[in-house]
């Protein structure tokens, strides 16, 4: 638990240090553009645009001429549309303006659009307008307001994430955005804009911004210029007569250039290939004020926490006893959290998708190569432990065996066997015992090393074995597959060959490469009591494996049981083997 707090709290430490330094921060940028687009769409807004059929079928290179602008503008107030909003910079007066003059002061709802070169002053919390171009003197006095368009792709890739909502001028004057402008005039508020501390005033609310002003726009899925679906309508179309006035009755419409080959193309978060016309950006911008969709990002503490809280679910997962669930439940954290933020987009809030993905993943790396680490080291202290009751040789080789972890420093649990008669049976039939003596190795050797254990060497007087094992309930899994394996072994000699098997749980001593102690000798003498084809447990072995039994196998309690030089008596169990039975007791065949 230790080193899963340790591990998160170096990450989390990281994090935040990260955030400070502002490493990561453009990746963390294009990382958030997965999360849109938005779904809110104010159902007021639609683009006119100057396309390529309107181009085509007027005839005429853009700039249209001005009286035909006019028509525009005169056609669209005759449709009922509430707000006008022009992205088009009407420069130096042509002798054609006495007309869009005209139909925009008729109009009394047309927003303009001026433009200039955005200038990021030292110590100012507002990006400064140089070289700026207004409308004609003319045409702006009878413009409901002017606003900038001016948008603002990130100098690392291009990507139009925000614009700013209030510039400065030159002579200190705040110039509103074009979509501020716009909205100021729905909202019926007149004048400069109010610059507040963390936004800009508008009616009794305030526009939230990051700071230099900058509105971060929520793009929405409907206002893309590819979007089969989306608000659009021809500006040939309005100008032609072939839009229902209910279609725009009541409607904001934005004015804008949507022609490709005529430059005003911008990269944004849901569309980095082509790009999107301006004037979807200012329509996007737009709604983002109507709709309140403002976005806002998740604080540093609120990331730092998260960092913390999906590192240790990994580190406890990765060092959890059962390994190989850690990477499902790294991918379900990491799916979660993914999920988490495309739901909480939808109310505005940007989460981070670089810290705590990136946490969840060097979590379960550094905690897995601190889990290998560890159980290298312990498998080495293990081996040198084990290694004080059996040879190095045994120790790593029970190690690496499946079952388990060792029951106690140095607790061994030992199996030894004997074939019942074997000196009658090798001068009865030596060449038929040769066969069936490979017969019984093989088969003893891989009953132990497929129950975890390890065959020793032969031990004894006679044909007998030698195993131990690491847990004791591996040890009854081997003495009952060995005994299954004899009774259907079809053996070369005329008589089935029979062993005796004891079990024993204890500590022995080495000296030069053997065990001895007083449980081995009990495991010994436990052995040469037992009937021939039994299995014999001492009470210390029945009283690890009592519970836990393997199926097929049981424990019968033979009472106390003397045994040859032990001055007191041993409490024997006999294990039950389905499908074995044992012969009865034939002292004289005895080794």
């Amino acid at each position: 638990m230790a080193a899963c707090l340790l591990t998160a709290g170096v990450l989390a430490g990281a994090c935040a240090a990260g955030i400070n330094a502002d490493v990561f921060a453009g990746f963390r940028a294009q990382t958030a553009d997965a999360l849109f687009p938005s779904r809110r769409i104010d159902p007021r807004i639609v683009v006119v645009g100057i396309d390529r059929r309107s181009i085509l079928e007027q005839g005429q290179l853009w700039p249209w001429p001005r009286d035909v602008q006019a028509a525009l503008v005169r056609d669209l107030t005759a449709a009922g549309v509430s707000l006008q909003v022009f992205d088009v910079v009407y420069g130096l007066g042509t002798g054609a303006d006495r007309e869009l003059v005209s139909a925009i002061s008729s109009a009394g709802n047309v927003v303009l659009a001026s433009n200039s070169e955005l200038v990021r002053p030292p110590h100012s919390r507002l990006f400064e307008a140089s070289a700026v171009t207004n409308p004609a003197p003319n045409v702006a006095a009878v413009a409901a307001a002017v606003g900038s368009a001016n948008v603002l792709p990130d100098p690392g890739d291009g990507v139009v994430r925000s614009l700013p909502l209030v510039v400065e001028s030159t002579a200190g004057d705040f110039i509103p955005a074009l979509t501020l402008a716009a909205a100021a005039r729905l909202a019926g508020q007149a004048g400069p804009p109010i610059v507040r501390p963390r936004g800009v005033q508008l009616g009794d609310s305030v526009i939230p911004t990051a700071p230099l002003g900058l509105l971060e726009v929520n793009y929405s899925a409907g206002l893309d210029a590819g979007t089969p679906r989306a608000p659009f309508v021809s500006a040939i179309d309005v100008l032609r007569g072939r839009i229902d006035h209910k279609a725009l009755a009541g409607k904001v419409a934005l004015v804008g250039i949507t022609e490709p080959t005529l430059g005003d193309y911008h990269l944004t978060p849901d569309n980095k290939t082509g790009g999107v016309p301006g004037v979807f950006v200012q329509a996007n911008a737009l709604n983002t004020v109507l709709t309140r969709s403002y976005l806002s990002h998740q604080g540093q503490t609120e990331v730092i926490l998260w960092v913390f809280g999906l590192a240790l679910l990994v580190a406890l997962a990765t060092r959890a006893r059962v390994l190989w669930i850690a990477p499902f439940i790294a991918l379900a954290a990491l799916v979660g959290y993914v999920v988490l933020a495309f739901r909480r987009f939808d109310s505005g809030l940007v989460m981070d998708l670089i810290y705590p993905p990136l946490a969840i993943v060097l979590s379960f790396i550094a905690t897995l190569a601190l889990r290998v680490g560890t159980e290298v080291r312990e498998r080495r202290l293990m081996v040198r432990l084990l290694g004080q009751y059996v040879p190095a040789s045994v120790a790593r080789h029970l190690l690496g065996r499946p079952g388990g972890r060792m029951p106690a420093a140095g607790t061994i649990t030992f199996l030894f066997t004997d074939v019942v008669g074997s000196t009658a049976l090798w001068d009865a039939y030596p060449h038929e015992m040769s066969l069936a003596m490979r017969r019984h190795d093989i088969l003893v050797d891989e009953a132990v090393e497929t129950s975890g254990g390890a065959v020793v060497r032969p031990r004894g007087e006679g044909d007998s074995r030698f195993a131990v094992f690491v847990r004791p309930v591996d040890a009854v899994a081997a003495a009952g597959a060995i005994q299954r394996a004899f009774a259907k072994e079809p053996w070369s000699i005329p008589e089935p060959m029979r062993l005796r098997v004891a079990l024993h749980t204890g500590e022995a001593e080495l000296r030069e490469g053997d065990y001895y102690g007083t449980a081995v000798n009990r495991c010994a003498r436990l052995r040469s009591s037992a009937d021939p084809g039994q299995v014999l447990l001492s009470a210390l072995s029945a009283g690890w494996v009592r519970d836990t039994l393997p199926p097929g196998l049981a424990l019968r309690d033979l009472g106390a049981r003397t045994l040859k030089d032990f001055p007191t008596a041993e409490h024997v169990f006999a294990l039950d083997v389905d499908g074995v039975v044992a012969l009865a007791r034939d002292a004289s065949a005895s080794e």
